[in-house]
């Protein structure tokens, strides 16, 4: 385990993206390119969240528009896959222009979501940043798929 300061509260290499410590890890590294990606998907389909899938992605992996267990889900989608009040809330609620919404799916089943201040804003990320938005969204096809499989997991350790 590193003692570098810089690391603390990220997993050892192959921790999934599963607590506290490694959300916000996540969410550091990765703040300005989510701010710009938010901006972009609210401009084209309203509010959105950045959507990390824990099961596919490790803490230690660093986005800055490379490979992601991250990605953009419009409010829309994201509340029809997974039917959450505090989540609608919360989706409802935040500042476009100043706050990026971060959901994390985990791999028992649970979510947890964090309403984040950027700095740059998210219109200043996106001039900054728009053009390396090159990742894709979430379908709610594939939330679905998530969660059925997590159920099912959840079934078989109980």
């Amino acid at each position: 385990m590193s003692t570098d300061p810089a690391d603390a509260g990220r997993g050892s290499p192959g921790t999934l993206i599963e607590n506290r410590a490694t959300h916000a890890a996540f969410i550091r590294a990765n703040l300005d390119v989510a701010a710009a990606w938010s901006w972009r998907c609210y401009l084209e389909q309203g509010r959105c969240a950045f959507v990390v899938v824990s099961e596919w992605g490790e803490a230690r992996i660093p986005w800055h528009a490379g490979t992601t267990p991250g990605m953009l889900a419009p409010a829309t989608d994201l509340l029809a896959a997974l039917d959450d009040p505090d989540l609608a809330r919360l989706l409802d609620e935040y500042d476009p222009q100043r706050e990026v919404v971060f959901v994390f799916l985990r791999t028992d089943g649970g979510m947890s979501a964090y309403r984040v201040l950027t700095d740059p804003a998210p219109p200043q990320a996106f001039v900054e940043l728009g053009g390396q938005l090159r990742e894709f969204r979430l379908t709610r096809r594939e939330f679905a798929k998530f969660r059925a499989r997590s159920a099912s997991a959840h079934q078989h350790d109980g």
